[in-house]
């Protein structure tokens, strides 16, 4: 058995991955050997053996282990999305401890997601009844067979792979203002799910008693409008789990065919596709980018109007390939009116036929992986039309999940 771990370490330190991270690669190395011969490394002897540290200064080698067993863990997380997608043994460095565990990944067993992945609030009521009731009238109305025989969606319904459909959802953390004696409820751009504040935790060792997981996560105005549109696309008895963007786990992504739905500032990891898109987004400034093949600005959109009254949106749908033979389709968009809109071109029978037309008349054909950028005209967080701006057709070789 440890014959077993050691190859596939090695596989480990030889890849592309960890090619530019020796101290990644010396600490990984320790921290396996630790574990096989059943030890807990801690976290000054880690200083000392790998970082070379003298212990002069505890709370400095304090920070140097945690911020690269954080880096190791992303890096990790990382490889096992691209090229060690198909090793049989993983090795997991749980959060809070200094050990390897060594897990078989078996790629057919399904691991459904668990834990708070519907809804937070007391409206949960209402946004089922609404979504039930409409998917009810749709999957017996005659019109059906027309989105669900579409082009664009029959590598996911006619895939082996059951389908997830993953809510961008906001995640809150909690401050104690001393001054004010109060508690604040905090909403950080670059965390995004539990993971993420704890990642942020062992990066900024000194906030650690500061603040803690609000408990609670928000979903958009628009949830209950794009599921009431995208759920009848599936027939009854293809399997369908829903999760939020704050409990996805990265293993979903070799399990399942995967609908990302929601604003721009809530994809977390599906933000890779940008890498490989003609599409760039300034989700803190409301901009968007048209860029050429060599990424220099071809053109850009901004926001006109304000929420609340009529205003432009420019959303995305693109649909191109996981790390495990299977399927993205991610819509999403600055706000909620273009979030609704874009679901509606591509699962109301008109206005997907006409979207069909366009994309055909692009590309010659309607490709497996492609991408379109719609303008939508709203107001009050409510669609009012659209108009389609730009389609490209995505190559399905690229890895989408390479970081460049």
């Amino acid at each position: 058995m440890k014959t077993n771990r050691q190859q596939f370490l090695n596989k480990i330190l030889i890849s592309e991955e960890f090619a530019h991270s020796e101290n990644l690669k010396k600490l990984l190395t320790y921290l396996v050997n630790c574990s096989l011969e059943d030890k807990t490394a801690k976290e000054t002897q880690i200083a000392v053996d790998v970082f070379e540290r003298d212990l002069t200064d505890s709370n400095q080698d304090s920070t140097i282990v945690r911020v690269n067993i954080h880096n190791l863990r992303k890096k990790l997380n990382h490889y096992y999305l691209t090229e060690g997608k198909d090793d049989q043994l993983q090795f997991i460095i749980p959060k809070g401890r200094y050990k390897v565990e060594f897990i078989k990944h078996e790629k057919t067993k399904q691991t459904p997601p668990t834990g708070r992945m519907y809804f937070y609030f007391f409206s949960i009521l209402a946004i089922l009844t609404i979504i039930l009731f409409f998917t009810f009238k749709t999957f017996y109305g005659s019109e059906k067979s027309v989105t669900t025989k579409s082009a664009v969606w029959k590598n996911i319904i006619g895939n082996e792979k059951p389908t997830m459909i993953v809510l961008g959802d906001y995640f809150f953390y909690r401050e104690m203002d001393s001054t004010l004696e109060k508690e604040l409820v905090i909403r950080n751009y670059d965390i995004n799910s539990p993971g993420d504040f704890e990642n942020f935790m062992e990066a900024h060792p000194t906030e650690q008693s500061k603040y803690k997981p609000a408990g609670f996560s928000y979903l958009g105005y628009s949830t209950p409008f794009v599921l009431k549109d995208l759920l009848p696309v599936f027939h009854q008895e293809h399997d369908i789990e829903i999760c939020l963007m704050s409990e996805f786990n990265n293993r979903y992504l070799q399990q399942y065919n995967i609908i990302f739905v929601g604003l721009y500032k809530t994809m977390g990891l599906f933000k890779t596709y940008f890498q490989h898109s003609a599409f760039t987004v300034d989700d803190r400034n409301n901009i968007l980018r048209i860029n050429d093949s060599l990424g220099n600005e071809v053109k850009n959109f901004s926001q006109n109007g304000q929420v609340e009254n009529v205003h432009d949106d420019y959303a995305i749908a693109a649909k191109f390939p996981g790390p495990n033979h299977n399927s993205i389709f991610l819509f999403s968009s600055f706000h909620d009116s273009g979030l609704i809109e874009c679901i509606k071109t591509f699962t109301t029978p008109a206005l997907l036929k006409k979207t069909c037309a366009e994309i055909k008349s692009t590309c010659g054909d309607i490709p497996n992986n492609f991408e379109v950028l719609i303008k939508v005209v709203g107001a009050n967080r409510t669609d009012i039309n659209s108009e389609i701006l730009h389609i490209n057709r995505l190559n399905p070789e690229i890895n989408y999940w390479a970081i460049n």
